[in-house]
């Protein structure tokens, strides 16, 4: 997986949320009249849109697809043995049999991962649904230049942005925690095959063959999981490009079960341990871009809740002009959470489509 390209994706979001959130009062004051001072300083303080969320929903969402998948492999390997291995002590050979013990087992807690990444996404669309039910009365409100009624209604809205933002940030230690079990594993089981390859290569000469046999196969998955996560994140996933990206890896991974079926003894267990440790090192890639992509989630719901805490600290102050621009913003939001939450909805469809 092209790690430093996701960063560096995430980097120019980063780079982009900071820009408009913090340039534009500047620029615009340079270059512009009074009244688009005013316009610019309203949308940067006071705006109730969703701001930039898409772009981390889709990397979260493609992180999903590619952990997913790894940790599939990494449950389906077959238990190792060494019973046949007389050059390995056994406090060693044990070691080896605990750590691949360990690795599914850390493996297996992406399910609680899952979930929560699940809900997490699913709180974009319920806060929709809150602000959906909060418009009118809101556009009631400001229409009727009730600050009180209006106050109250954001402040309900508020409290829903700070939850949300607790969990974006409860998820993310969550994921740094499963990140570093297996990161752990990664070095274990690559210390375990530098112990058996020369074995192998000492007793049979064979190396070579293994390693070429099984890196062949782990490249043609990884390019096209590289292609997966690129058709989500980008909005080009369709049931079409999805099914032949998938039926690639599944037909490289097949080949790698179908190899491993037909070794025994040593040859067998550094072949298991390989494609785990391979499995499990994209996938400790797949998580770094999945954590980075959650941070920019949590940080777009403090933009929005700094945002809607200025409005509120405003209220006793506002103006009719400042009012009717409040009611022009929340028309525009209403229509772009919708959209946020039709964009969340596809994604979690493509998700669930391949769960089933």
């Amino acid at each position: 997986m092209n790690i430093l390209y996701y960063k560096k994706k995430l980097i120019l979001l980063t780079v982009g949320i900071l820009t408009s959130y913090v340039l534009p009062i500047s620029s615009v004051a340079a270059n512009s009249t009074q009244v688009a001072i005013s316009q610019t300083d309203h949308q940067d303080r006071y705006s109730l849109r969703p701001a930039e969320f898409k772009q981390a929903l889709a990397q979260t969402d493609s992180s999903m697809f590619v952990m997913k998948s790894y940790v599939e492999n990494i449950q389906k390997q077959p238990e190792i043995h060494l019973e046949s291995i007389q050059m390995i002590q056994d406090t060693v050979g044990s070691d080896m049999i605990y750590h691949q013990k360990t690795a599914k087992e850390n493996a297996s807690n992406w399910g609680g991962v899952e979930k929560v990444i699940l809900e997490t996404n699913q709180n974009i669309i319920q806060f929709n649904e809150q602000f959906q039910s909060q418009y009118e009365k809101l556009s009631m409100a400001i229409q009727q230049k009730q600050t009180g009624q209006l106050q109250s209604h954001l402040k309900d809205l508020s409290l829903f942005i700070s939850k949300n933002k607790k969990e974006s940030d409860q998820l993310i230690r969550m994921l740094k925690e499963f990140q570093s079990n297996i990161e752990a594993d990664v070095i274990h089981l690559k210390k375990d095959v530098n112990i058996l390859m020369p074995i192998i290569n000492c007793e049979t000469g064979w190396i070579s063959n293994l390693q070429n046999q099984i890196n062949t196969n782990h490249e043609i998955i990884k390019k096209n999981k590289d292609i997966l996560w690129d058709l989500i994140s980008s909005g080009r996933a369709n049931k079409d490009n999805l099914a032949d990206t998938r039926k690639k890896i599944a037909e490289a991974e097949a080949n790698i079960q179908k190899f491993k079926a037909s070794l025994s003894g040593i040859q067998s267990d550094v072949a298991i341990l390989t494609d785990t440790q391979n499995n499990m090192t994209d996938m400790v890639e797949a998580i770094t871009v999945a954590i980075q992509a959650l941070q920019q989630i949590s940080t777009q719901w403090n933009i929005i809740q700094v945002k809607y805490e200025a409005v509120l600290k405003a209220i006793d102050t506002i103006d009719s002009e400042m009012l009717e621009w409040i009611q022009s913003d929340l028309t525009i939001a209403q229509k772009e959470w919708k959209d946020l939450t039709e964009y969340a909805e596809q994604l979690q469809g493509f998700y669930t489509n391949e769960r089933e």
